[in-house]
């Protein structure tokens, strides 16, 4: 009989969610992602953004449903502005940031159709996902070394148009 492989969470500091020094590649890339819910007010939505910076350029997904509809804001290839790196988060379009401290993180975006202004609380300590997978070697190194997840509650307002929800909710993040 085969034994049970064994699981090693390995926890991760904060600092590894932050923006690290690109890679030598030309398509060298990270990024960040969130998607929330609150059920009660049935609004949720999902944000990735996604920083080239040997390529000066940035990808946004951004949207938000609610029981009215929703708003989505996506492009690829925009050009990243000073500050869209900063130590401890992320930025893009002038638009969208994601700021990272020890067990939580921050969202915000604004423009005039839609507003987002969200706290993550994690759960739990951020851990490696690839390490917890059992997956090691050279394309875990290359693809997605130290890759944190956490699952956590979210807090905060959401706009679309004129109708702004609080929400508290559940949220995933990647």
């Amino acid at each position: 009989m085969k034994p049970a492989r064994q699981s090693v969470v390995i926890p991760l500091p904060v600092e590894d969610e932050w923006p690290h020094p690109p890679g030598d590649e030309w398509d060298w890339q990270e990024s960040v992602v969130l998607c929330f819910q609150d059920l009660h007010h049935r609004v949720g939505g999902f944000i990735r953004i996604g920083h080239h910076p040997n390529r000066n350029t940035g990808n946004l997904t951004f949207g938000v449903v609610t029981p009215e509809g929703g708003y989505n804001r996506s492009a690829q290839d925009l050009p990243m502005r000073d500050g869209d790196r900063s130590k401890r988060g992320f930025a893009l379009d002038g638009f969208v940031s994601a700021i990272f401290d020890e067990a939580s993180s921050a969202w915000r975006a604004e423009d005039a159709e839609c507003a987002i202004d969200l706290r993550v609380t994690n759960f739990h300590p951020l851990y490696d996902t690839w390490a917890l997978s059992g997956l090691t070697g050279g394309f875990r190194d290359k693809f997605a070394a130290s890759h944190t997840e956490a699952p956590g509650a979210v807090s905060g307002t959401v706009r679309v148009g004129q109708q702004t929800w609080s929400i508290q909710g559940f949220a995933y993040r990647d």
